[in-house]
């Protein structure tokens, strides 16, 4: 069945959002709006077509796009409204009620259907001239209409006025008349947003330095002087008189507004009508969603499957979520239900000049997520009845790894014990015999400082009965591997990947991976059916164009672009995580061990590390980052974490370098030392004139190093000298 859906969003403020020109009334008024194509999704992101979007709303004030795509979802309009905010000074679009968000599906209805008040736009009747949301203070600036199918009939032709040739039709009294704040404009009841507020008052027409402004839809307006009377009474013939008419409107009829169009109007120039709907089809969709809506949309998707395709989307960019998620989080209005029950974690970081990234997620989606990867854990044999974990997982300052550990351990049928990331190398050590534990847990960094301490305690080996080291955010180096066997062995050692933005979604295990010792990448089993991983070309990093790459074969190293099943309230579609890697079947030995129903939705994500394309610059020179990393993951160096600092010396001001080291190495070995400092310095290129300005600091554990705000991570590079 088709139906008449029209999609309507008021966007923008009556304020100058360009430089701004003259508004001239032309003797020929133009008689159709200038077309803009938009053949796929992604021209919402694309410069240039946003450019020419807000270009033409600045001059004409009208415009029409034709989407060469399908999208009942209006995610093209969303996009470009929040690219137009974020390029061109646009405003946000206002909610409709205390019940309707940005988008309202316009659509006739019966009134005895409802049983409650009706909009004029939800009848079938004509709907007279009328500026959009002339009850609104401030007017919104601009509105859009998507039709999402036409009238099927010939009924529901939109008509538009140029406000600048209208005015020349009225007498200079009138005029002066309708300046004057001596007009209540009545807020029709389903839009009221405040039970406190049921008008407002003031003028009709509003000087402004480039045009004047109309605020007018007679069956809302009140006249409170005799001469509002008259002037009103004047305005609404002029408004119907043929001649005025002839010179200031054009007309748009269904089959030039056709399922697939886009209007966009600048309620400052133009009032509108719409005359009577032949099509009696409607249906009301909300946006942003509330709960029914959601339950609605859920029905539909599961009675009609369809595989989506996700290379028709857009690519999603950490910058781009910046905006969004800032708007809505600071948008405290109850009918913004994106800060509804909502699970909140940030980024870890891993710079320390990098902004954490909020994320909200629907928390019992959330809930859900962990329940299905603690299942995911015990199936890949991570955990098993019996273990208890211990783990030293940051909590705090708004960053949650501390409790998404311990949850989804605990889901994976573990008992588990939150030391935190306070917790001291000797507690840990400590705590580890008090209880038994036999899963160590943490991220990369601090599972190195306590088994580094560990192996600073004679006769305590036997003591200690840990048996698996579970880690996560950054990948072991050899040496650091070689050093966790030598102190802990016999010991298996695991890995969790996760993220604030997708939470968790891949495991390794040596039982079920291929692992390389002499490799720079690590192997992570991940399910299909929680998360969706496309490897792209490495440009796609970088590339501002909005044009969407070609997914890369399997076994070819690219960006990670993500895609979240879990996640369907606040999705991630196709995120760049930062992350290079490539994707491989699974090996032979995992086949095995996983159940067979299990086996045909699990592949290997194979991760190289974040997309360190990365150098730093000192004293004139550009140090490429992996040049450095080669000299302290050689297993010979016997580094077990290290960090590089720029600071600013006192009183030079000159830019100074350290790089602060944890050695497995015994102190007293000062020939191997100083071989090492010999090679960072050739690496360096530290000479007479500015050997003064760099060192070396050995450091006893992970608290000797700068660590993220909020993840508490070694920060790999630190640069305090901006």
């Amino acid at each position: 069945m088709t139906h008449r859906l029209s999609r309507l969003t008021r966007f923008g403020i009556l304020v100058p959002t360009y430089p701004c020109h003259f508004i001239r009334s032309h003797g020929t008024l133009k008689r159709s709006p200038r077309v803009l194509d938009a053949p796929h999704i992604s021209c919402a992101r694309d410069p240039g077509h946003v450019y020419e979007v807000a270009a033409e709303l600045q001059s004409s004030g009208l415009l029409k796009i034709c989407l060469g795509f399908p999208d009942d979802s209006s995610d093209h309009l969303r996009d470009l409204i929040l690219s137009m905010h974020k390029h061109h000074g646009h405003h946000l679009p206002i909610t409709h009620s205390a019940t309707r968000g940005w988008f309202w599906d316009v659509r006739p209805k019966s009134a005895a259907a409802t049983g409650v008040h009706q909009a004029r736009s939800e009848t079938m009747s004509e709907f007279s001239w009328h500026t959009d949301c002339s009850y609104e203070d401030p007017l919104p600036r601009y509105f859009a209409l998507q039709v999402l199918q036409h009238d099927r009939y010939g009924g529901g032709t939109l008509s538009a006025m140029n406000v600048a040739s209208l005015i020349g039709f009225l007498s200079p009294e009138t005029r002066k008349a309708l300046m004057a704040p001596e007009f209540r404009m009545q807020i029709p009841p389903e839009f009221i947003k405040d039970p406190e507020k049921s008008f407002i008052t003031g003028s009709i027409l509003v000087p402004d330095p480039h045009s004047i402004i109309i605020r007018y839809r007679h069956d809302i307006i009140e006249p409170l002087t005799t001469r509002a009377a008259k002037a009103l009474e004047e305005l609404s013939a002029v408004l119907v008189r043929r001649e005025v008419q002839a010179s200031s409107t054009m007309h748009l009829k269904p089959s030039e507004l056709p399922k697939g169009s886009i209007i966009l109007m600048d309620n400052r120039r133009w009032m509108h009508v719409r005359n009577e709907i032949r099509d009696p089809e409607r249906h009301l969709r909300r946006y942003p969603p509330d709960d029914k809506t959601i339950q609605d949309a859920r029905e539909k998707a599961a009675s009609k499957y369809e595989r989506p395709d996700l290379k028709s989307w857009p690519l999603l960019r950490k910058a781009d979520l910046y905006t969004v998620i800032e708007r809505l989080i600071n948008d405290t209005d109850a009918r913004n239900t994106y800060r509804h029950n909502v699970y909140t974690s940030v980024t870890g970081g891993g710079g320390g000049g990098s902004k954490p990234l909020f994320f909200a997620t629907d928390a019992l989606e959330n809930r859900r997520h962990r329940a299905l990867f603690g299942d995911f854990l015990k199936k890949t044999g991570i955990i098993e009845r019996g273990d208890w974990v211990l783990s030293t997982h940051h909590g705090g300052s708004l960053y949650r790894s501390l409790d998404l550990t311990l949850e989804i351990l605990e889901n994976a049928g573990a008992s588990v014990l939150a030391a935190g990331h306070q917790c001291t190398p000797a507690t840990v050590v400590q705590i580890l015999q008090d209880f038994n534990v036999n899963v160590l847990a943490g991220d990369s960094s601090q599972i190195i400082s306590i088994v580094h301490h560990i192996s600073t305690i004679p006769d305590i080996k036997d003591k200690i009965k840990i048996r698996k080291v579970i880690y996560t955010s950054e990948g072991l180096s050899l040496i650091q591997r070689v050093q966790i066997y030598k102190v802990l062995a016999p010991v298996a050692i695991y890995s969790i990947l996760g993220s604030a933005e997708a939470g968790p979604y891949g495991a390794s295990s040596p039982f079920l991976i291929d692992f390389d010792p002499c490799s720079n990448h690590n192997d992570f089993v991940i399910d299909t059916r929680m998360t969706i991983i496309e490897v792209l070309p490495l440009s796609s990093a970088e590339s501002e164009s909005n044009e969407i790459p070609k997914v890369l074969p399997d076994g070819e190293t690219g960006v990670i672009a993500q895609t979240a099943l879990t996640r369907l309230r606040h999705p991630v579609i196709r995120y760049i995580t930062g992350d290079i890697g490539s994707l491989h079947p699974l090996p032979q030995k995992s086949v095995g061990r996983l159940a067979k129903h299990d086996v045909p939705h699990c592949r290997i994500l194979r991760l190289q590390g974040r997309d360190h394309r990365f150098s730093f610059m000192w004293d004139g020179c550009d140090f490429q980052f992996d040049k450095l990393n080669t000299i302290l993951s050689d297993p010979q160096s016997g580094v077990l974490l290290w960090q590089v600092i720029l600071d600013k010396m006192q009183p030079s001001q000159e830019i100074s370098l350290e790089i602060r080291l944890l050695s497995g190495q015994s102190s007293g070995d000062t020939a191997h030392f100083q071989t090492l400092l010999d090679r960072l310095k050739a690496c360096i290129d530290v000479n007479d004139s500015n050997e003064h300005k760099f060192k070396v600091t050995f450091v006893n554990d992970a608290l000797g190093f700068e660590l993220s705000g909020t993840g508490r991570k070694v920060i790999r590079f630190v640069d305090r000298s901006l």
